[in-house]
């Protein structure tokens, strides 16, 4: 059986997770990806089940001259491939092109539905949104789909009426991770806000805060690393501005580290940490199963619905007000906190329920 998966491919260690966990959990199945470059050619090669899109030189001089648009022929894809998946976090978000993202989403739906063959939403989240005509668009998406799994209930309640629409913990919850020794390390998970929409304005100050408080981290005996989970959305850039905000003698204590496509030394890093301050969503999942204290520093309520969902209740903080997290003994509390928060079998089952659809599709082709 070959599948073909539509997901975001940028070097970003939280969707990287996805496609690893995937081929994991369905070894015997092939996944074709929608990437047709060669940047990702190591990542891939590291899963045999897992081939990126073929672009046959022919298709490629028959598109410069306009006559055949090899990539975006839904008919080609639908008769090639058994099953579709959409398979993401936040890939239903309103932003000022989602009318055209629709409409190429919407033509591979219905060329794969006019064949009789499934189509699935897994891992995502819905939002932010900002109109009815959005909304209505993706309730229309998402009755023609076999299977819609969000991750956190916020999404799911706002298709009730759906009947394919469920929801279960993040993908990532079902990796299992290798605990290591706790170093006197704290890891700091960042973001470009500039990135963001509605955070562009805390640029300066999230810059400023993390620098202050990484200075008061190698005071008490810390060693820092700043992490960037995808360099393509700017959290190398920010990584560099803060470490050159630090003075000279505390740069030398504190670590850059770019994802990279190494899925393993990141997890390394964060498991040996104490610690980690997490902007990324899945930093804060990773930090969970590292069982590493984390300290979430959000820039958006998907991250904040999540773990409230699964009974996370510990401090969370939003980047417009992380100046909170200067407070006087506000980290080192965290750190001394016994009450750690972990995965739980609950948790792991439920995060391995979001395939518990396409298992079914895949047990019955057998």
């Amino acid at each position: 059986m070959r599948v073909y998966v539509d997901v975001y491919l940028a070097k970003n260690l939280g969707d990287d997770l996805f496609i690893h966990i995937l081929s994991k959990r369905f070894p015997d199945i092939e996944f074709v990806v929608n990437y047709y470059g060669n940047n990702y050619d190591e990542f891939l090669s590291n899963y045999g089940n897992v081939k990126k899109s073929k672009y046959p030189i022919k298709y490629k001089l028959l598109n410069r001259m306009k006559i055949y648009d090899y990539i975006n022929d839904v008919n080609r894809l639908s008769r090639e491939y058994d099953a579709l998946i959409f398979l993401g976090g936040s890939i239903f978000r309103e932003e000022n092109y989602w009318k055209e993202l629709y409409k190429v989403r919407e033509k591979m739906l219905e060329a794969f539905k006019k064949k009789n063959k499934p189509v699935l939403v897994l891992g995502a989240n819905f939002g932010p949104f900002y109109s009815n005509e959005f909304l209505e668009s993706y309730c229309d998406f998402f009755s023609s789909c076999q299977d819609v799994c969000f991750r956190e209930q916020y999404s799911k309640k706002l298709f009730s009426n759906i009947p394919c629409i469920r929801n279960e913990a993040d993908i990532v919850f079902q990796l299992d991770v290798e605990k290591r020794n706790k170093k006197d390390q704290i890891v700091y998970s960042v973001i470009e806000p500039n990135h963001k929409e509605g955070l562009e304005e805390y640029r300066e100050k999230y810059i400023q805060i993390i620098s202050e408080n990484i200075k008061n981290n190698i005071r008490s005996g810390f060693k820092c690393v700043l992490m960037s989970f995808c360099e393509i959305e700017g959290d190398l850039q920010i990584c560099k501005e803060i470490a050159a905000s630090l003075p000279e003698e505390v740069q030398n204590k504190v670590d850059i580290i770019n994802y990279d496509g190494n899925i393993e030394m990141m997890l390394n890093i964060i498991a040996e940490s104490k610690l980690i301050i997490a902007s990324r969503f899945h930093a804060n999942i990773l930090g969970i199963l590292c069982n590493t204290k984390i300290l979430p520093l959000v820039y958006s309520d998907k991250t904040s619905n999540v773990l409230k969902e699964i009974g996370f209740d510990n401090e969370i903080v939003k980047i417009e007000q992380c100046e909170k997290i200067l407070e006087e003994n506000f980290v080192q509390g965290i750190l001394n906190n016994e009450k750690q928060f972990k995965r739980d079998k609950r948790i792991y089952e439920s995060a391995k329920s979001q395939f518990d659809v396409l298992e079914k599709i895949f047990n019955d082709k057998r």
